[in-house]
């Protein structure tokens, strides 16, 4: 299968002492839009330069290293604003991405249901309009992705006004979509089935697990970034006391750095559906040596979005290729241990889930009986 070529580029200050993890992100990145990473230009510099990103000279040494590679594009690490990608476009005879426009793209492949599509086509079109000019040829290079395919070659005010007509048509699409899911919502809340929420840093290894868990392999797995992007639900079925146990696991999208701006509310929308849940289960990958940086990184956007500590139970998962599993930085959260490839640690999670559920199922019967026991009471 074709693959194109792709040359990945970033610029970085000094103090930035996390380039390299940055740059092999991309690559990550990369990878789950199906494109072949052939070179790499890094600099590191006092200020990164407000024009061309990485300066004329070293823009030049990319043109002729792309050229010399026979890439087809190339890709910065960097956000690049509007002036800067016209600039470098002027300069690259080659499709220019930035990071945002890469995981835009990984969005529109990876988006299967109606709500998913709109928002990342919203999501594109939104971060194209600015980049709007009318003899860009480096946007009409922008063959592929939706709202990507050419606006260039069309008049400018044209181009603007029909773009911001098929936004504003989006959005009220995707207000009618997400009333239709909210009323759908209120009555599972009313069914009262418990809820178990699979989240976690992307390619943690979060659908393994949510397969793994059901003992079938009916999530997407692969080690691609934003390999799930719409919510996958199942119930599972077990037996406790006698009695049988329901609860719904939801495996999500996985979390990362720098989200574009676009996205970040189609992902706080994906999240905060995972978030009404009884139960979230963090999942972290153990065997990465930035475990616990990624889990801070995770922790903090859940508890801005509004996540109760106390409903978050931690899942230390690749056990079975980790070099230290037992990290003291996780120690205070009295993690489970897994491994979802091999199963070790599974029958334990599943106990503590259905528990959690029996016991919810106790109390939410109790609390239903106390009502109408003071319904009855005179007034």
């Amino acid at each position: 299968m074709y693959r194109e070529k792709a040359l990945i580029v970033g610029a970085y200050p000094r103090t930035n002492r996390f380039y390299q993890k940055a740059l092999e992100e991309l690559k990550l990145l990369c990878e789950s839009a199906g494109i072949e990473v052939v070179g790499e230009v890094k600099q590191i510099r006092d200020k990164i330069d407000s024009l061309t990103v990485i300066g004329s000279g070293k823009l030049e040494e990319v043109r002729r290293l792309a050229d010399e590679k026979k890439c087809s594009m190339v890709i910065f690490d960097n956000p690049l604003k509007p002036a800067q990608w016209k600039k470098i476009t002027s300069i690259l005879p080659l499709k220019t991405l930035d990071r945002c426009m890469l995981i835009l793209d990984i969005f529109a492949q990876r988006a299967k249901s109606s709500e998913g599509k709109i928002k990342v086509e919203l999501a594109q079109l939104e971060y194209n309009l600015p980049r709007l000019t009318e003899l860009d040829s480096g946007l009409s290079r922008l063959v592929g992705g939706i709202g990507g395919r050419g606006p260039g070659e069309t008049k400018l005010e044209v181009s603007r006004r029909r773009t911001r007509e098929r936004i504003k048509f989006l959005q009220e699409k995707l207000r009618k979509i997400e009333a239709h899911r909210n009323k759908l919502s209120t009555r599972a809340k009313k069914r009262g089935v418990f809820q178990v929420s699979i989240l976690g840093y992307t390619n943690a290894g979060k659908s393994s697990l949510f397969n793994a868990l059901l003992k079938k392999a009916e999530a997407f797995v692969e080690n691609k970034v934003f390999a799930t992007l719409d919510p996958l639900k199942r119930k599972v079925v077990r037996w406790i006391e006698n009695s049988a146990v329901e609860f719904v696991l939801v495996d999500t999208v996985g979390f990362i750095r720098d989200l574009p701006k676009q996205l970040e509310e189609a992902f706080k929308a994906t999240v905060k559906e995972a978030l009404d849940a009884n139960l979230l289960l963090l999942v972290v990958d153990i065997s990465d040596d930035d475990a616990f940086l990624k889990f801070n990184a995770v922790k903090k956007i859940l508890l801005n979005l509004g996540a109760r500590w106390e409903d978050v139970k931690v899942v230390l998962n690749k056990i079975d290729v980790a070099r230290n599993v037992e990290r003291l930085e996780f120690k205070e959260f009295s993690p489970f241990y897994v491994s979802a490839k091999t199963g070790e640690g599974l029958n334990d999670l599943l106990d503590f889930i259905s528990w959690k559920a029996y016991r919810w199922y106790q109390l939410r019967e109790q609390a239903l009986k106390a009502s109408k026991e003071r319904d009855k009471l005179p007034a």
